[in-house]
């Protein structure tokens, strides 16, 4: 690969007996093997299911599909907030922004206006801008103008205090990366695709708009499963990224959910999206699993009506969901997938 960070992991605790994989997370020992496969194949198929590959060290154990076949695309709703968070990342390593410096340096709209001058570009990563989601506005048929409606999303808090997740955040992101790659005589489709996904052998997604022809950075992508689990292969090594954070929400960084929640002393299990719409500060964060019958170090990129890619450094491993109902449960599809020793 052309980036390190997109490399699969170097060093990672990985085991193998008798065909199946392990991980130890603290005294908890969690198994991979064909009939918990078969047990969450069954569950996901249940519950709405358009795709599903797993997938362990590189070797593909399951593939799947409901009504559409594989080669259908499908709107993986906020996991194109994955593609901005990407995106946003490869241009600072390129320098093309600072994940540091105030968003207002590169997003013309918050220069000079009140309340908004410390938010940071990396508030904007791990929704801890203080703002509120605007979803109302921006999601708003037919949309007009997605950047201006993002631009006046309120603050509800100073950067840096409470979690509050919602489509404003990455609509600010996607149009002040837009602005500063036009600097470089780019736009943010080609750079995702020449710097990001081409490298994985991706294809370019399909991307919802708004009048003016602006992407939707918040939801809206659409990619095949296949791709997806590319995706997936990708982040394999954001397992530190991931868990590696002090902010208000330490299960959410750089749009990159973890399960780290799991390995506390008393840790609720707790459906993700049913928290979302809860004030900004009333969720204890730090006690959320998503599941406790899974790796500590699983990553999750996740989408409503049960979009999500599972990863999980330690084991190699890469699980691709895609889905049309809001039935669907990680606790309860990741308790049949793996078996705690």
């Amino acid at each position: 690969m052309r980036f390190s960070w997109l490399s699969i992991a170097v060093g990672a605790l990985v085991l193998t007996l008798m065909g199946c994989a392990t991980m130890s997370s603290g005294p908890a020992v969690f198994v991979v093997e064909s009939a918990g496969i078969t047990r969450a194949a069954d569950y996901s198929r249940s519950t709405g299911e358009a795709g599903l590959i797993v997938e362990l060290r590189g070797e593909r154990l399951h593939e799947s599909y409901g009504s559409g076949g594989e080669a259908a695309p499908h709107h993986v709703r906020s996991i194109t907030k994955n593609l901005t968070a990407l995106a946003t990342r490869a241009a600072a390593k390129d320098g093309i922004i600072n994940l540091n410096a105030p968003a207002a340096d590169y997003f013309g709209p918050w220069r000079g206006k009140s309340g908004y001058q410390s938010i940071t570009v990396q508030h904007l990563l791990d929704m801890t801008a203080g703002l509120d989601g605007a979803g109302s506005a921006i999601y708003r048929q037919p949309a007009k103008n997605i950047p201006a409606a993002a631009a006046n999303a309120r603050v509800l808090a100073p950067p840096g205090v409470v979690f509050n997740y919602g489509a404003a955040s990455y609509e600010v992101l996607g149009a002040l990366l837009n602005t500063q790659l036009g600097t470089q005589g780019e736009d943010y489709e080609n750079y995702l695709q020449r710097r990001v996904l081409g490298p994985l052998g991706i294809a370019a997604p399909d991307f919802r708009r708004d009048a003016l022809g602006n992407v939707y950075h918040s939801a809206g992508a659409s990619m095949t499963t296949r791709d997806l689990v590319r995706l997936g292969r990708g982040l394999l090594t954001e397992g530190a990224h991931a868990t590696q954070t002090t902010n208000p929400n330490p299960i959410y960084h750089n749009g990159i959910w973890n399960n780290r929640g799991s390995v506390e002393t008393d840790p609720l299990e707790a459906v993700i999206e049913d928290l979302l719409g809860r004030p900004p500060g009333s969720v204890d964060w730090k006690r959320i699993a998503i599941s406790r019958n899974a790796p500590s170090d699983l990553m999750v990129m996740l989408g409503s009506r049960g979009q999500r890619v599972y990863m999980s450094p330690s084991l190699g491993l890469v699980v691709t969901r895609t889905g049309n109902s809001p039935a669907f449960r990680d606790a309860e599809f990741l308790a049949r997938l793996f078996t705690r020793l």
